[in-house]
């Protein structure tokens, strides 16, 4: 049996380890390289996996330009995960057998995008679902789904692992049958459908504004493999990666500044309603939290500083641009 797998996550690499420890030898693994592997959240080099199995390996960064290749290995199944792109209806149609996707969700609910983040930030359970690829969203027959728990201590990190164990378990389960030809499929039930939609990079912004709880969730569902929930200090970027619940009787402050810093670094934040303890964070070199600091901006503050400089801008050009006229009217000399 022929078998190729699309995908750059490691999700995807879970399916080149299974295929390889079941045996699959005629296998061809195309590797999503993106031009800048930050923007894509858990991306993974495929290209050691492949070699450690033995498996050829082609990268691409559009879906499409792994068109031709395939109608010449014509795989009997392909497996495409971890693929946030759209694969064109002439690419579905090469495999004699289709296409295989792969979403972390209980579908038919939670069709979509970023399902991980949604999850953590609904705190749904969810489950490794492998299902055959038609032209819709997730909509596909079911082929096997492994369910795992989201509870209200996980983060986008803790659930993906849950997921890719998930994943493993129903792929030993999958694969099996693959090689029988008794692979049995189920139709989901499209009334029962619900839909996540896209979340990006900016979408980590931290509102101090709002109650501690719903911060902490936010910081959770936000944290690797995504970008991270982040703030400012002035011009500096501060990414959050964890946080935790704490209350203050001694000292309360502004929503935004820093009420409390501990000898281990933790800080204290004053939130809406409530405060939360940074525990982990990235930032600049030379970064460090300071009792009072404000993170966040106040928007009207800043508009204003920016009009008073954009305002003194306007003056000095006007400046330069008469003394340029008045250098021209007089021959240059």
């Amino acid at each position: 049996m022929k078998i190729a797998v699309i995908g750059g996550v490691r999700s995807t690499r879970v399916v080149i380890q299974k295929l390889s420890e079941h045996g699959f030898k005629n296998v061809i693994v195309f590797g999503y390289e993106p031009d800048n592997t930050l923007l894509v959240s858990g991306w993974t080099d495929l290209s050691g996996s492949a070699k450690e199995a033995g498996y050829a390996y082609m990268p691409f960064k559009k879906v499409k330009d792994c068109s031709r290749l395939l109608q010449s290995f014509i795989p009997d199944r392909v497996f495409a995960v971890g693929l946030s792109q759209i694969i064109p209806k002439s690419m579905l149609a090469i495999p004699p057998e289709g296409f295989i996707g792969f979403h972390p969700t209980n579908l038919p609910l939670g069709r979509g995008r970023a399902p991980l983040a949604w999850l953590v930030l609904e705190q749904n359970n969810g489950a490794a679902t492998f299902f055959v690829m038609q032209e819709g969203v997730d909509d596909g027959p079911i082929l096997v789904q492994e369910p795992f728990s989201v509870e209200a201590c996980d983060d986008a990190s803790s659930v993906e692992d849950k997921l890719l164990s998930a994943e493993a378990v129903a792929l030993d389960y999958l694969l099996p049958k693959l090689v029988e030809g008794s692979v049995e499929m189920y139709p989901q039930d499209h009334k029962l459908a619900t839909y996540y939609g896209k979340r990006a990079p900016n979408d980590g912004w931290i509102n101090w504004n709002n109650k501690s709880e719903c911060l902490l969730t936010h910081i959770r569902a936000s944290c690797p493999p995504h970008p991270g929930a982040f703030t400012f200090d002035e011009n500096a970027k501060i990414v959050v990666l964890r946080a935790k619940s704490a209350h203050s009787h001694s000292v309360k402050g502004v929503v935004g500044r820093i009420l409390e810093v501990s000898d281990t670094g933790e800080f204290l934040i004053q939130c809406g309603e409530g405060c939360l303890s940074i525990v982990d964070w990235s930032a600049p070199p030379g970064w460090a939290p300071i009792v009072g600091r404000m993170l966040g901006f106040y928007s009207e503050c800043e508009i204003h500083v920016l009009r008073s400089q954009v305002a003194s801008l306007q003056t000095r050009i006007k400046k330069l641009e008469a003394m340029v006229f008045g250098f021209l009217k007089e021959g240059g000399k």
